[in-house]
Parts: structure tokens; C-alpha cells; sequence
């Protein structure tokens, strides 16, 4: 009898293991199709730091080396430019701060480059949290690189409305005063066409130059984004803007490019990565360089001195200051860092 009834409840104790395995299990792998489990403590600050009506809100965030920036507009909608190059530690963060603003899904995602770096986080971020308007490049061969192609895949599952990052592309908002557009490349149908030389000869540089350029302004400051554009892009943009008036047309609208509060590096300011026409041009009040433990040289000492000619002592770098954080609210400008 007593063996019989140790028998029995080793069996139960058995059943009860089971049980639960299967129940813990069951668990997160519905939890990880809405939530990825693997950051879920990622998701526990939700809602805590929303953005105000009004407020244009620029978060250049530190994902080492890799691009990201949050940008909360003042209606409400919010805009995601790159994802960082999708390692634990980026992602992570990513999520933390899409969580913590309240953000569920992105209105306007950019995917500025097909370098890692800049797309690698892109496909987990999409799987998420999803988009509405998706701006990328104009890629033929979309295993350029490797984390290109797995954004290119979720993007095409997403349901979003798929657009390609080009000379006047952009949205325009009447009613709250604000609008982006991308300055570069041009389409692919124009002459010497960045796209063109990309699709045709992936190098680096031509890989670089392909990059998205993008403009941002509210309430009279203006932002520009460099992505990894080289000196020859940003050269043409700069020539493009002066020929225009140093203006663009977004939607039938003319949009001025007057003063710029602040410009993000270029290609995490690898030496001879910034042109001085267009920095001439723009007359920035501070610079972001978006940058962490690399073997690329970046930052180059040479590089910073030459941002400094023309921002002054008003570099601002992800490493070493942490997320870098931009507020436009009622026409006052204010910058902060998050280390000090």
C-alpha cells in the first residue's frame, strides 16, 4: 500500500510539473507575439514620460554605434529614424523609451541607410509595434546587406504604406505648424542619381551617399539628419538648397530652410565625413554625433575640431553624454543630456 501510494503521488508531482511547464510555456509564447519576451521588462515603464500637445520632442538615442532618434511630434504623432544595428543592448533601449512615451505604434518610420548599423534593430522594432508610413530606400537588390534584407521583409509584412526616401518627399502638417522632408537622394529617373551609382556599384561611398537626408522644422528651429551621407551628398544637397532659394517643395508647400538648431553628424563622424558647405550653409547651433565603442576611429579627434568651427562647444556625443534630448515647446529651444 505504501509503495502504491508513493507511486501515486510521484505521479501526480509529475503531472503537476507538467502542467505547469506547459502552462508557463503556453504563457510566453503568447506573450512573445505581442510582447517580446526578451525585453519584457523593457515594457514595465509604460505611459510614464508622454509627450504634451505642442511639443516637439527630438530624442537622439544612445544605442552605441548605431543611429536612432525618437521624434514625438506636436500632434501627437511620433516618427522613428533608424533602429541601431540590433544587438541586445540597443534593442533594449529602443523599446524602453518606445514604452515609456506611450508608444504602441509608430506613425512614420525611416529607415535612413542599408548599413547595419543604422536598420539592424528595424525587423524586431516593426514586429512590435508596427508602422503606418514606412520611408526607405530605393533598393533592387534588397540583400545588400544582411540586416537590410530583414528589414525589407518585415516591412513588406507590415501593412504599412511603403515609400521611398527622396528629394521632396515628405509630409506637411497646416494645422500644427511643423513638416519633414528628405533632401537626398533624388529619384532614381533624375541625372546622377545617388540611387543610380548604389544599385549599380554597392561600395561604401556609393552606399553612403545613397543615404537619406533628412530636414525637420517646427516653430522656427530646424533639424537635420545626415545619416552617413559623405561630403559629395552633402555637397549636392547644399548646391540643390541654393538653388532653390534654399528652399524645398513639400506637397505644394514651400518650406524654408533658414536656420538650423541642430545637425546629427554624419556616419558617427568618421574623419572627412562632414562637408563645410553644407554646415556654411545651415549655420548650426549644436551637433549630435550618434556614436559608441567602435573600431572605425569614430569619433576622429580631427573630425570634432572641424564640427567645432562651427557649433562651438555645443558637440554633443551618445557616448559619452548618453541619450541627447531636444524639446521645442512654445517657440523655446532647450537641449539636455542624460549623463551630466
Amino acid at each position: 500500500m505504501k509503495a502504491k501510494r508513493k507511486n501515486r503521488v510521484h505521479w501526480i508531482k509529475l503531472l503537476v510539473i507538467v502542467l505547469v511547464t506547459a502552462i508557463v510555456t503556453l504563457s510566453l509564447i503568447v506573450t512573445n507575439f505581442y510582447i517580446p519576451v526578451l525585453y519584457l521588462p523593457a515594457y514595465f515603464n509604460g505611459g510614464r514620460d508622454k509627450n504634451v500637445p505642442g511639443r516637439l520632442r527630438i530624442r537622439y538615442l544612445d544605442v552605441g554605434y548605431g543611429d536612432c532618434a525618437l521624434i514625438e511630434l506636436p500632434d501627437g504623432k511620433n516618427m522613428l529614424v533608424d533602429g541601431g544595428k540590433g544587438d541586445y543592448n540597443s534593442e533594449y533601449r529602443i523599446f524602453s523609451v518606445l514604452n515609456s512615451c506611450g508608444i504602441d505604434h509608430i506613425d512614420y518610420l525611416v529607415c535612413t541607410s542599408v548599413n547595419g548599423e543604422h536598420c539592424g534593430g528595424l525587423a524586431e522594432i516593426l514586429k512590435y509595434k508596427g508602422a503606418s508610413e514606412i520611408y526607405r530606400p530605393l533598393v533592387y537588390n534588397i540583400n545588400i546587406t544582411d540586416e537590410y534584407a530583414a528589414f525589407e521583409r518585415s516591412a513588406l509584412k507590415s501593412g504599412a504604406s511603403l515609400k521611398y526616401s527622396r528629394y521632396g518627399e515628405g509630409v506637411y502638417s497646416g494645422e500644427w505648424g511643423y513638416y519633414f522632408c528628405f533632401l537626398s537622394p533624388a529619384a532614381l529617373s533624375a541625372e546622377d542619381s545617388f540611387y543610380d551609382d548604389m544599385n549599380a556599384d554597392p561600395t561604401r561611398e556609393n552606399i553612403d551617399n545613397a543615404s537619406a537626408v533628412m530636414w525637420l522644422e517646427y516653430g522656427g528651429y530646424g533639424f537635420m539628419f545626415l545619416s552617413d551621407a559623405q561630403v559629395e551628398a552633402q555637397s549636392a544637397v547644399a548646391k540643390q538648397l541654393l538653388a532653390d532659394n534654399e528652399s524645398v517643395r513639400i506637397g505644394g508647400m514651400r518650406a524654408n530652410i533658414s536656420q538650423c538648431a541642430v545637425i546629427k553628424s554624419s556616419r558617427h563622424a568618421e574623419e572627412g565625413m562632414n562637408g563645410s558647405l553644407l554646415y556654411d550653409l545651415l549655420s548650426p547651433s549644436a551637433a549630435v554625433v550618434s556614436v559608441g565603442e567602435n573600431g572605425a576611429g569614430a569619433p576622429a579627434l580631427k573630425e570634432l575640431a572641424d564640427i567645432q568651427l562651427f557649433v562651438g562647444n555645443n558637440v554633443y556625443r551618445t557616448d559619452s553624454d548618453g541619450t541627447v534630448t531636444v524639446t521645442v515647446d512654445d517657440g523655446i529651444f532647450t537641449i539636455s543630456k542624460e549623463r551630466q
